[in-house]
């Protein structure tokens, strides 16, 4: 009986450690990806051409591709240029109307892209009457928005996004309008503005959850079998 015993001693613990590895890795893959407009404020006046720069974090993920989809009022801006840059090596598309711009960047293959940097920028062009403020998002949460493909999987892993505030005054909360540095290092965060988005759950946290729900138990079962006499 003591050799069962040893046996179910020992499925116990393996069993444990299965689960409990399997709950750091859903905890480490978090979407941590990260979409920027910046400036993120803008003072601007009729018949002014303001770019704007799409910033690419890929946080501590590797990426393979960006889908980055703007929407804008077409009857206040006009987008006079798109140009694109480095940060990835082709761009399938890249283009603007009826009030929506597109960029799509790719990876080379087997190449994957793992530090921040500026993708685009669109320079837009101001009307003769703007309003006193519009705004410049990123369209996100479906199908034909905005996406950040991980490597290998190309799971959707972009978190938040923010948007520029086109205004006729300064910005209110007197906050300097941040630069976004490009940098070499991975895992990097961009500060999130008040007007960040969330997208919709991915199931992580709830896997993560379940995880440990189960990791509970079995140790509540393991528990039992070891003081329960053969």
């Amino acid at each position: 009986m003591t050799s069962l015993r040893n046996v179910f001693k020992f499925l116990f613990l393996f069993l444990l450690a299965v689960v409990i590895r399997t709950s750091l890795v859903h905890a480490q893959t978090t979407n941590t990806a990260t979409l920027a407009l910046d400036p993120n404020w803008v003072v601007y006046s009729a018949n002014m051409d303001i770019p704007v720069d799409i910033v690419v974090n890929p946080g501590n993920h590797e990426i393979d591709g960006v889908d980055a989809v703007l929407t804008y009022d077409d009857s206040v801006l006009t987008v006079k240029s798109i140009d694109t840059t480095d940060y990835f090596a082709t761009y399938p598309v890249a283009s603007a109307s009826n009030g929506r711009v597109t960029v799509s960047g790719l990876a080379p293959i087997n190449e994957p892209v793992t530090a921040g940097g500026v993708m685009a920028t669109v320079t837009f062009s101001v009307g003769a009457n703007p309003p006193q403020e519009t705004t410049v998002s990123f369209v996100v949460g479906s199908d034909d928005g905005s996406h950040v493909a991980e490597h290998g999987t190309s799971t959707d892993v972009l978190f938040t996004t923010n948007s520029t505030t086109f205004a006729t005054y300064e910005n209110p909360n007197n906050t300097p309008t941040p630069t976004v540095t490009p940098t070499p290092m991975p895992g990097t965060t961009l500060t999130p503005t008040p007007t960040q988005e969330l997208l919709p759950k991915t199931g992580i946290v709830e896997n993560t959850l379940m995880m440990g729900l189960l990791s509970l138990v079995f140790f509540a079962g393991g528990a039992f079998i070891l003081r329960k006499p053969f």
